[in-house]
């Protein structure tokens, strides 16, 4: 895309309309750029429709707006999402948040009581667990991930809203031996084949330890329930397990956790009707 000349904010918005047409981006990943670097919110930006960017301001709009159209996510770019209504860090080593995984966090949350002890696997940028925490401050929660990159970030989001989460760099289960009330994970679940076909901004841009999973997207959920003996055996354990799943995942996950030795699932569905989380005791 040739660059962008100094324009007013009206033409500006114009020309990113016509772009967002063209290339296929939704205007609103344009808009937020262009916030960003005024430092204004949508309304300020259309207060100031008359002025002008800088030099400085039309040089860094063109280099995102250049990255943007290599598909990486705004917010890589930007280097920030927004989850449950609190802003987290996030970078090319964790997972964007995903809407979906919100109503992960409802669920738990009408499960949760004070006190409890809950473990997040496979945390990411801590999403979850920071937004547990935050949500209900007298909740114990422990955290894990096998990325180092991804649990410095999910400590500095926790340190930002000023949650007390205890991150362990481990595959699965944290180091002690512990049984917890709650045991909840959004592992990866995209099955091989399946990755072939995510969209550029998803395949080429977000980490792919934290979204393709062998034996047809399942092989965490197994690696979970099956190393998640009832309580009084000597490793992790819950007394209720919570699962964000694939939409087409509700039998497998079913059967596995009957094979695993658990007596109830429950299956539950997403605002878009389709099956999305497991509850699993």
């Amino acid at each position: 895309m040739a660059k962008i000349p100094g324009l007013p904010i009206s033409d500006l918005l114009r020309h990113l309309e016509v772009e967002s047409r063209r290339s296929g981006i939704p205007l609103n990943e344009f808009v937020m750029l262009l916030c960003d670097i005024l430092g204004e919110s949508r309304t300020g930006l259309y207060l100031r429709r008359e002025e002008c960017l800088n030099h400085a301001q039309m040089d860094l709009l063109n280099q995102y707006l250049e990255r943007l159209q290599q598909h990486e996510p705004v917010q890589y770019i930007l280097g920030r999402a927004f989850f449950y209504g609190r802003e987290f860090t996030v970078s090319p080593a964790v997972l964007i948040p995903r809407p979906e995984t919100e109503g992960l966090v409802e669920l738990i949350l009408s499960q949760a009581r004070p006190g409890m002890k809950i473990l997040d696997i496979g945390t990411g940028s801590g999403v979850i667990a920071v937004t547990l925490k935050a949500s209900e401050p007298s909740l114990m929660v422990d955290a894990t991930d096998i990325s180092a990159e991804a649990i410095a970030i999910a400590r500095r989001n926790a340190d930002n809203h000023g949650c007390s989460v205890h991150f362990f760099e481990a595959d699965l289960f944290p180091p002690l031996l512990e049984h917890y009330d709650l045991i909840v994970s959004n592992p990866p679940y995209i099955a091989p084949d399946e990755y072939l076909t995510l969209p550029p901004q998803v395949r080429d841009h977000e980490p792919v330890i934290a979204l393709l999973a062998e034996d047809e997207g399942l092989d965490y959920y197994r690696r979970i329930l099956s190393h998640s003996p009832r309580p009084g055996s000597a490793t992790c354990s819950a007394t209720r397990y919570f699962f964000e799943i694939g939409y087409r995942q509700a039998e497998s996950m079913e059967n596995l956790a009957y094979e695993a030795g658990f007596e109830r699932v429950e299956i539950l569905k997403d605002l878009n009707g389709l099956d999305r989380f497991a509850m699993i005791d």
